[in-house]
């Protein structure tokens, strides 16, 4: 069933519809198609404000995977650090007590080159999230790094390497953070792991 049809029978708003149009935008993201990923992001949002409220759990996840993609977009023409940090602010503000929140913000505060904030943030990401993983300890090796702290950031960076080996090599957005760490410390990117054969 298409999302048009699916808006036609259930309504633009009800929670279904909201699903997929959140189903949807993910699959598109995946693909590399951003514009129609960042547009369902938009649309989705407005909706869920407008229907379930601003501080509704589901709104607030929105609110940070749209501030996520802004963020990190693989495509930097579609990254807006100042709206990612607005958003992320705000589902923060409301939901103080989620660890991939605070994540969001700390990257966004990087993306937006506001380093002291951004591991700020990530700092209370990982004391929210046992003590956090890669997604935290990359940006948090940058942020150091670019305030002159350079054993710090180099430990942050082992160890989002060693979580990640373990846990998920072939995580293709780890994987592009792991190459931007490499080259703002400065050191050899790994070899990327080899696919297990079948």
């Amino acid at each position: 069933e298409t999302l048009t049809r699916r808006k036609a029978k259930l309504g633009p708003d009800h929670p279904d519809t909201l699903k997929s149009m959140t189903n949807l935008a993910n699959s598109y993201a995946a693909l590399g198609r951003h514009a129609e990923a960042l547009k369902l992001r938009e649309e989705t949002l407005a909706l869920q404000k407008a229907k379930i409220g601003p501080d509704h759990p589901d709104t607030l996840r929105s609110m940070s995977t749209l501030a996520w993609f802004l963020a990190t977009c693989s495509d930097p023409n579609f990254r807006d650090a100042g709206r990612a940090v607005e958003l992320a602010k705000k589902a923060v503000e409301l939901a103080p007590k989620q660890g991939d929140f605070w994540n969001t913000l700390g990257v966004a505060h990087y993306r937006a080159g506001d380093w002291k904030a951004a591991i700020a943030a990530l700092e209370k990401s990982m004391g929210l999230s046992k003590g956090g993983d890669s997604f935290d300890w990359f940006f948090l090796a940058m942020a150091h790094w670019q305030l002159g702290e350079k054993e710090e950031a180099r430990k942050w960076y082992d160890r989002a390497i060693a979580w990640m080996e373990k846990y998920r090599p072939n995580d293709e957005e780890l994987r592009r953070f792991r190459e931007e760490a490499a080259k703002v410390l400065k050191v050899e990117a790994q070899p990327k792991p080899v696919p297990k054969s079948k």
